[in-house]
């Protein structure tokens, strides 16, 4: 787990943390945990990268979070859009 690690790229105010650059042939997965879009519980999607399967072994090497009204939604919509 990299979440006590400082990532190497921050972006989007900082709910975008990234704490690796993609590796050539590596197998990742997406994890991704929605909220309800009232301002008070967070949607988050995680990026792992898969390092075994017998034992399973992942690292996080991203993670996107934020808490989301209307309003967030839309700002957040235009900055994803600008990038």
């Amino acid at each position: 787990d990299n979440s006590s690690n400082d990532p190497i790229i921050l972006d989007l105010e900082d709910r975008l943390r990234i704490y690796e650059t993609p590796i050539e042939n590596a197998k990742y997965i997406m994890g991704v945990d929605t909220g309800k879009g009232t301002g008070k519980d967070a949607s988050t999607i995680q990026i792992l990268r898969v390092d075994g399967i017998n034992p399973i072994k992942c690292e996080e090497v991203a993670v996107f979070d934020d808490v989301f009204n209307k309003d967030r939604l839309k700002k957040s919509q235009r900055l994803i859009i600008r990038e």
